[in-house]
């Protein structure tokens, strides 16, 4: 709905119905209060809002767009309203109710019920549907006007208003019938025009195009005859709807002359976008018609329209983009031309080119291809005439540059390309313009670079030399320069000022000059020489740079100016140059010593000469002398590169004279650097192939070398095993190189990085020849031990510890390599050996104790003892009679009471747990005895039943006494498993003991370091 101002617009319909009743009475509601409601008769804005909100029309969206840009947006306004509303409803209301048979009642009815209905609306905005309690009341009313009052002179304002109502109930078919009837019979005023175009919409939603036509031709031929508010819109609103109606019913030069009508100049739209809406279904429905109908002489003539010349161009689009989707396409290639020559200013000009061009393109016209895209291309220079029309209008010049600028980049391409292919300066200068357009247009394009670049190169093929220099100086001035395009400008600059030396010198040789002596003759070689120089620094070893440095030694032989030719000959053989190069460099190195120089500097040539393929020519004898000076500057070039950073081009470059001369004098050594070389670069992949290809010959001089070279080439790509088993042969294999006590270590050491312990053992077993001490030794052949146990090899493991214990010197030492000697023992299963030394080594350390460091002897002492202990109790469930397992267990708390007298924090905490799960063992099997026996019958059973509580005390005294030391000395326990066990054992005694009657305990004589004797 539109904003109403109140209070400012009249109703004449309000101020003539009251004429119609008299003069106003004081009892009549104040008219001003209901002045702001008029205007709803001449808006239209209940129906079509309601169109909008309930069944919109797709092919319509501009008009929708027009009704929206009118409806409510500010909440408080319409809030405003809505009290406003309704404080007119009550006073009318009011009046209805005091005055109900006064004159003017039919009147107040019915502006009760536009107020009503004015309410409704504003509450759908709230709430979708929450006006329709007020659309009812406003109904009601309205029933009461065509029955108390059929003689009403506002009649068919008031079916207007139920129709509308009706409509926003939903009651579409009702409402019809009302609008139907409507427009059939109302007299010449505003509500026939809008019932007719309401008889419209509703056909055209049904899809019958026809009678919508002819409803919307009757209103709007009724329009014309009225003088209404806003005449020129709603002429628009019906030219609109009749456009689209004449198209789906295939009028189309109804069609066309309406969309014609539309474009015209002068119409008065309230908003610029709108304006551009309407505009543009206009355009749409004029193209598709004009494309329908496939009338080339309507097409011109409704183009050539004056009053349409502003969208000419844009039919015309839409008539060939449509055109596109047919196989044939003359039609199209005769609407292009005529578009481009009537309208050549048009914003969408290069649309319409672009897709000439493509059709031109299809048709495998190549010569109006090609000129179309010129004629696009001419669009985006600054100060094209084009572009200077469009200038307000920014997308549209962003769009004319997206495809001007893609025109002209193909032209330019095609036209450098067939400059390429022909030789042709023409076509050179050609496309120099189309570089210069696109660097002027977009000087930080992506494409930019490129387009420079080619530009000069244009410079140089259409004979422009000094303008192509400097158009190279400047695109190497760029510090954004890609590298690979710097490379090519740098050698291209070079070949320009080649030309610009050349031309000089032809210019003085004509004129029967001295070169040599002619000042710009001479400025023009040093220019030369210094783009040689620039380029051969900063891109070495590119296959140009060695004849850019052959030109410039060429150039200075021109001008028998042969010190400066040798210096760019020799530079060009450092610079790997290829066969037929080198040859050129030696020929005139050979040629500027013989000049020049001595039989010495020609010999001095000679590693030179032996890089070329056919160096035999030169005869076996010089032959073996020129492989003697390369085998000491193959040495020398080595060392320079290395000490350059090029580590790994020295390595390869050593390796490959190696391998191209394998009878070059110190062969071995010059392979040996070279393989180390590439190590050092990091290139391991390649050390280790080289190594690998050296160690394949036979009984070769380097071979421990390459060896130790091999297993470092394995370890630094992380093959930790393999390197291990190189290190290992090499000190297998040879002892006494300088690398075996490094790699010995580092072969154990990658072993057990891999989990090899076999290997790692047999490493462990190598180095002891490589210690200088008995200790180096000894620890060497203990960790073969332990290497060899992880993988059960017990004989191995034994052989290692044997050797130890030879050379072992302190009695601590002894003790403990024999401890490990009987772990071993146990281990492999031979548990008579294992006993038999673990009683030695009770013995020893009890024997010993004053020799041996206290940790030593707790340690070892401790885990005797406790060993002995566990070898006691096994199998003690399996022992038959009481009094059998009674002297097994007291055998076996004797050796535990030792290991506890030991203090170890380790052994004597687990003899302690050991010997109360003994005891506690002890008191189940007396109590399965007793299980088995009829306590009624035996007398002894008594005695049983305390020797049994007695057991199971002595045990909880075990575990209870692990607790106490490591209360006393925490920091020694700490970490103590057997502790937390004992622990868990004293909790799950305490409640779940045999109960008796009297306290048992052990008595006082027996600690709990002593063996409970006793007997039953």
């Amino acid at each position: 709905m539109n904003k109403i101002r109140p209070f400012t617009l009249l109703t004449g319909w309000l101020v003539s119905g009251m004429l119609y009743a008299g003069p106003l009475r004081p009892e009549v509601p104040d008219p001003e209060s209901v002045q702001a409601y008029g205007q709803f008769w001449r808006s239209f804005d209940d129906y079509e809002n309601h169109r909008r909100n309930s069944q919109q029309s797709q092919t319509m969206g501009a008009w929708d767009q027009i009704r929206q840009e009118f409806s409510y947006q500010d909440a408080a306004e319409r809030d405003r309203e809505l009290d406003l509303l309704q404080e007119a409803a009550a006073r009318y209301k009011h009046h209805l109710e005091n005055h109900p048979e006064a004159g003017n009642a039919p009147y107040v009815k019915l502006n009760l019920a536009q107020i009503q209905a004015n309410i409704a609306s504003l509450r759908d905005e709230q709430s979708p549907k929450s006006g329709d309690e007020y659309r009812k009341i406003a109904l009601s009313l309205l029933a009461e006007i065509n029955k108390e009052h059929p003689a009403f002179a506002l009649q068919e304002e008031s079916q207007y208003l139920r129709a509308t109502l009706l409509e926003g109930l939903g009651q579409n078919e009702t409402a019809f019938t009302i609008w139907e009837a409507l427009s059939a019979k109302a007299r010449i005023s505003i509500y026939g025009v809008h019932a007719s175009l309401a008889v419209g919409d509703h056909y055209f939603a049904k899809e019958k195009p026809v009678d919508a036509l002819n409803a919307y031709r009757k209103g709007h031929t009724l329009l014309k005859t009225l003088e209404v508010a806003d005449k020129d819109l709603e002429l628009l609103r019906f030219q609109y709807r009749i456009a689209w109606a004449a198209y789906r019913a295939a009028e189309l030069e109804q069609c066309i002359a309406t969309t014609v009508a539309l474009l015209e100049p002068g119409h008065e739209f309230r908003n610029l976008r709108v304006k551009q809406k309407v505009e543009a279904d206009a355009v749409e429905l004029a193209g598709d018609a004009l494309f329908e109908k496939d009338d080339m002489a309507t097409i011109r003539s409704t183009l050539r329209n004056k009053l349409i010349r502003g969208h000419a161009a844009a039919i015309g689009l839409r008539i060939m983009n449509r055109q596109m989707g047919l196989e044939a396409k003359e039609n199209l290639l005769e609407i292009g031309p005529f578009l481009v020559e009537n309208f050549p200013k048009a914003k969408e000009m290069p649309d319409i080119l672009m897709l000439l061009a493509n059709v031109y393109k299809e048709q495998k016209q190549q010569d109006r291809y090609l000129a179309t895209l010129e004629r696009l291309s001419l669009l985006l220079p600054a100060n094209s005439l084009w572009r200077d029309h469009q200038q307000s209008e920014p997308q549209v010049i962003q769009n004319m540059e997206e495809k001007s600028l893609a025109a002209t980049q193909l032209l330019a391409a095609q036209t450098y390309e067939q400059g390429m292919v022909q030789g042709s300066p023409a076509s050179f200068k050609t496309a120099l313009t189309f570089y210069d357009n696109l660097i002027r247009s977009k000087p930080q394009h992506p494409e930019a670079e490129m387009w420079k670049l080619r530009r000069a190169h244009c410079l140089y093929f259409s004979d422009q030399w000094a303008e192509a220099d400097k158009a190279y100086e400047d695109f190497k001035s760029d510090r954004q320069v890609t590298p690979a395009n710097l490379e090519v400008a740098s050698y291209q600059q070079i070949l320009a000022r080649e030309k610009i030396w050349r031309q000089s010198l032809q210019k003085t040789t004509k004129s029967r000059g001295t070169p040599g002596k002619d000042p710009l003759v001479v400025e023009k070689l040093r220019k030369l020489e210094q783009g040689i120089d620039e380029f051969a620094d900063r891109f070495p070893g590119r296959p140009h740079t060695v004849d850019l440095l052959l030109l410039a030694a060429s150039a200075n032989r021109d001008l028998n100016n042969y010190v400066e030719a040798e210096k760019y000959w020799s530079r060009s053989l450092l610079s790997d140059p290829s066969p037929g190069q080198r040859t050129l460099a030696i020929r005139g190195l050979v040629q500027a010593r013989i000049k020049n120089g001595t039989p010495q500097d020609i010999v001095a040539l000679a590693r030179n000469y032996l890089k070329l393929e056919n160096w035999n020519e030169l005869g076996s004898g010089f032959g073996s002398e020129l492989k003697g000076v390369l085998s000491a500057a193959a040495k020398d070039a080595g060392d320079s590169l290395n000490k350059k950073g090029e580590v790994k081009e020295a390595g390869r470059l050593l390796l490959s004279l190696a391998e191209e001369f394998p009878d070059l004098p110190d062969y071995d050594n010059i392979y040996r650097d070279g393989a180390y070389y590439l190590a050092i670069g990091g290139a391991w992949n390649e050390a280790q192939k080289a190594s690998e290809k050296y160690l394949a010959r036979d009984d070769r001089p380097r071979t421990a070398d390459m060896l130790y070279l091999k297993a470092r080439s394995q370890e630094y790509q992380m093959r930790f095993r393999e390197a291990a088993g190189t290190h290992l042969a090499l000190v297998e294999n040879h002892p006494r190189h300088a690398r075996s006590p490094n790699s010995i270590q580092r072969a154990e050491d990658l072993a057990l990085a891999e989990d090899e312990y076999r290997t790692a053992g047999r490493a462990a077993m190598l180095a002891v020849q490589y210690q200088k001490n008995l200790d180096g030794r000894y620890d060497a052949l203990v960790r073969a031990s332990g290497h060899y146990k992880q993988t059960q090899a017990w004989d191995q493991a034994l052989v290692a510890l044997h050797e130890a214990q030879k050379i072992s010197r302190r009695p601590g030492t002894k003790l403990k390599t024999k401890m490990e000697i009987a772990r071993l023992m146990l281990a492999k299963g031979d548990r008579e050996e294992a006993t038999k030394l673990y009683k030695q080594l009770a013995q020893e350390t009890a024997r010993r104790q004053e020799n041996i460091d206290k940790a030593t002897f707790q340690a070892i002492a401790g885990e005797a003892n406790f060993q002995l202990a566990e070898f006691e109790k096994q199998n003690f469930e399996n022992v038959g009679p009481l009094e059998e397992k009674a002297q097994r267990l007291e055998r076996s708390l004797a050796y535990y009471a030792k290991a506890i007298a030991t203090q170890d924090p380790e052994w004597a905490t687990r003899a302690r747990f050991g010997a109360g799960q003994t005891a506690e063992k002890m008191s189940q099997s007396i109590r399965n005895v007793l299980a088995q026996r009829d306590r009624s019958r035996d007398d002894n059973s008594r005695s049983l039943q305390d020797q049994a509580q007695r057991w199971q005390s002595l045990a909880q005294e075990y575990f209870s006494q692990n607790l106490l030391v490591r209360n006393k000395e925490p920091h020694r326990y700490k970490d103590s498993v057997w502790i937390e066990k004992s622990a868990m054992k004293l909790s799950g005694m305490a409640p779940g003991g045999p109960k008796t009657e009297e306290k048992i305990e052990v008595p006082a004589s027996v600690g709990t370091s002593t063996p409970y004797m006793w007997s039953h």
